[in-house]
């Protein structure tokens, strides 16, 4: 059996908002539906396991910013998140350092941080 049919990249379910026939309608439906399913796609991702240090959880993806981080000022990563959670920030509101979700929304170095590690701290 050979399957010709048209290809989609995103697979849309069967039923939902999708309306039939033409026009605007059909197009806003579309439009809905698909950002349903990249919305779903993102609750699906912020699910994923969180790695402890300190008080904080971090993504993967941050996590691994922190090692990068702490290898860069040669702190371990513990001693690193809890100098960037400390150290208040006359420039950010809040303090330094901010994670939500378990993501870093916010960080602002402090300069003896910065002046230790050398100018290519950062550029990893």
């Amino acid at each position: 059996m050979s399957d010709n049919g048209p290809k989609a990249l995103i697979v849309r379910p069967a039923s939902g908002l999708q309306q039939h026939g033409s026009g605007a309608g059909k197009v806003l439906s579309r439009i809905v539906s698909d950002a349903l399913t990249i919305v779903r796609g993102r609750e699906v991702a912020d699910t994923s396991a969180r790695i402890r240090i300190g008080k904080d959880e971090f993504r993967e993806q941050d996590y691994q910013q922190i090692l990068i981080w702490a290898d860069a000022t040669e702190r371990s990563p513990e001693e690193l998140v809890s100098l960037l959670a400390e150290v208040k920030s006359t420039f950010v509101d809040g303090g330094s350092f901010l994670v939500e979700n378990g993501s870093i929304k916010q960080v602002a170095f402090p300069k003896f941080i910065l002046k230790a590690a050398g100018a290519n701290c950062l550029t990893h």
